[in-house]
């Protein structure tokens, strides 16, 4: 699974799931923790990743409008 983990979550988190085989993504390790929901969500989506974020309220928002605009 290619997850990219917002900065909300601990990187224990990412810690554990690589060592379970799956390719993750911290925002925290890449500085991202500034960046807004919708730009982590056109980066996992570039990067062909899953957002793992607790923040739905935000990303149903977004995800409503990019399906209005087709993407």
């Amino acid at each position: 699974m290619r997850l990219l983990v917002d900065h909300h979550y601990a990187a224990a988190i990412g810690t554990h799931l690589r060592a379970l085989g799956h390719d993750v993504a911290l925002a925290a390790e890449r500085g991202w923790q500034a960046k807004v929901d919708e730009t982590l969500l056109e980066h996992s989506s570039a990067e062909r990743r899953s957002l793992l974020t607790n923040n739905l309220a935000d990303l149903a928002v977004i995800a409503v409008r990019w399906a209005a605009l087709g993407r």
